[in-house]
């Protein structure tokens, strides 16, 4: 007859997978968002791709008074026109964007060429004191263009379905061996009774 430690370590087994499996996808899950800071130059545009780079919404935060708009990577360039700007890339640490500095054609053009609010450039756009705007489905072509005093701070925090891979299959095969190990031990038990109760009779 299989001893009892054998159905009480299977059900033990389990129950610990499952635990583990369970605290994964809970306290002990990868954050679900990424996020960086990157001061306006005082022009900032993200490189094409970027507001993608997750394929989930995008959010930016911009300090102050602002003008932030999305449109067309081919279109917000000749808006710009070879002005200086701050280009955002992705994400460099766990808190920085990683950006590419916009020289432009003159050094000291670093506005850009008229007010932004009057280009016809954007697919929606939105300007006052710290903006904020999100972004549910940006498009791969589409780039985010921010207008702020120089040093402003300017936040991009992308969504991302962050998950541990193996937490699922530690969640099921703990339940089925816990389970199993418990119905298991339950059948030895009421074998082991019937048994006593043959040999008394």
């Amino acid at each position: 007859m299989v001893p009892r430690f054998v159905p009480t370590a299977v059900a033990a087994v389990g129950l610990v997978l499952l635990v583990v499996g369970l605290v994964m996808l809970t306290a002990a899950r990868p954050p679900q968002q990424v996020t960086g800071t990157a001061e306006a130059a005082p022009v900032l545009v993200t490189a094409p791709g970027a507001l993608a780079l997750t394929g989930r919404p995008v959010q930016v935060d911009v300090e102050g008074q602002a003008f932030v708009g999305l449109g067309r990577g081919t279109e917000v360039a000749a808006w710009l026109d070879g002005v200086g700007a701050t280009q955002v890339d992705g994400v460099a640490t766990a808190t920085t964007l990683a950006t590419t500095d916009l020289p432009g054609d003159d050094p000291a053009s670093v506005v850009p060429p008229a007010d932004p609010a009057l280009a016809d450039v954007w697919q929606t756009e939105q300007s006052g004191e710290d903006v904020t705007v999100r972004l549910d489905a940006p498009a791969a072509e589409q780039v985010l263009a921010v207008v702020a005093p120089a040093g402003a701070a300017v936040t991009l925090t992308w969504d991302r379905p962050a998950r541990h891979p193996g937490a699922w299959p530690l969640v099921v095969v703990g339940a089925l061996e816990a389970v199993l190990g418990l119905l298991w031990l339950v059948a030895l038990n009421a074998r082991r009774r019937r048994r006593a109760r043959r040999g008394r009779a």
